[in-house]
């Protein structure tokens, strides 16, 4: 549970960014992000008439909140995407999503997309992510 949530949480995704707080709201909220709970950005979707966290955004920096009414005066180094597992009900859809938007934002504000070790994510490293998910996926059916 815990290390799945680790693996798939994306320390995966971290991507310098070299533009300002307002730059990063305009492009996480054209991506379909909305500012919420933990002072994070959400990406939501309604499943079994329930609203579900596909995944979520939080700023590198410490203490990794986004500051909604000073957004204009926001720099960071980067940006984390993460999901919580178990969360959303196609997990592995919600990864590739998380994944896209990921590298959409990246293109957006002149960054790329990092692993955990902050070396350009690449097609092996997704890929042993989406195999983590797949595991995790059955073990909760059985």
């Amino acid at each position: 549970n815990t290390r799945v949530a680790d693996v798939t949480g994306v320390q995966t995704c971290a991507l310098p960014i070299w533009g300002d707080g307002e730059d990063i709201l305009r492009v996480l909220m054209g991506c379909g992000l909305r500012f919420g709970d933990m002072d994070f950005f959400h990406l939501s979707e309604l499943q079994d008439d329930k609203t579900t966290i596909q995944f979520s955004v939080e700023n590198m920096m410490q203490p990794g909140v986004f500051d909604l009414e000073n957004m204009d005066e926001l720099k960071t180094q980067g940006l984390m995407f993460f999901m919580t597992l178990p969360g959303p009900k196609d997990m592995l859809k919600a990864f590739d999503l998380m994944l896209e938007t990921a590298h959409t934002v990246a293109h957006s504000l002149g960054g790329d997309v990092y692993d955990e070790t902050r070396s350009v994510m690449t097609k092996q490293y997704v890929e042993s992510l989406r195999q983590s998910i797949r595991e995790y996926e059955h073990k909760c059916r059985v």
